[in-house]
């Protein structure tokens, strides 16, 4: 005897659908936000008389003992400068470095698009998705050690032009898109096993 799928169940998968194409459309309108202000980027540190950049920096704070809570000591690590004047190879650096991590914001976009549309076709551990995770890992590895390397250069060598006080021959290295991509390839074995679980399933049926 065929049973019907209760309201409860309806209402549940119309709710479903709704999120995940809500979070697709936000998906690909962060997309098309993060790609236009990488372009502008990209194009602003190749062509701009002067360059705005995250630069390391070691300044102290001064220190004034004014109140019973006071502040004892500390150090400015991280500024934001403007810089002109700088050499082509040093642009070239920086616009590659932007480049980069619009890839790797991209990546995720197209990880999590792809993700919505498997959800909504009822096979999230289709080969497609498990393609798409592995692709997306290594995207968020590779251009997300490579970026923050490039601006690491970028940043030793304005410091070294530079040669100002408090601006030290340093670069900051962020390997938090290299660890999610790790975590995403992960992920990618375990959508593996559930593929083969899914076949297995639908062979008993």
């Amino acid at each position: 005897m065929a049973t019907s799928p209760s309201p409860g169940n309806t209402r549940a998968d119309a709710a479903t659908g709704i999120t995940v194409i809500v979070t697709a459309s936000l998906a690909a309108l962060y997309g098309v936000m993060v790609l236009i202000t990488g372009a502008f980027i990209f194009v602003n540190r190749l062509t701009a008389d002067a360059v705005t950049i995250p630069q390391p920096v070691a300044v102290d704070i001064e220190v004034e003992s004014a109140t019973q809570t006071h502040l004892t000591e500390g150090t400015f690590r991280m500024a934001d400068i403007t810089v002109a004047g700088i050499p082509d190879g040093v642009r070239a650096l920086l616009a590659s470095s932007s480049v980069l991590d619009t890839v790797a914001h991209l990546a995720v976009v197209f990880g999590v698009i792809m993700l919505c549309v498997s959800l909504l076709r009822g096979r999230p551990f289709m080969p497609a998705m498990v393609r798409t995770l592995i692709v997306t890992s290594f995207a968020l590895v590779i251009s997300g050690m490579l970026s923050t390397g490039l601006l690491a250069f970028a940043n030793m060598e304005i410091a070294h032009l530079l040669d100002l006080p408090g601006f030290p021959m340093a670069g900051t290295l962020d390997f938090t898109a290299a660890f999610v991509g790790l975590a995403l390839a992960l992920v990618a074995a375990v959508f593996t096993i559930g593929q083969r679980m899914q076949r297995d399933t639908e062979g008993l049926v």
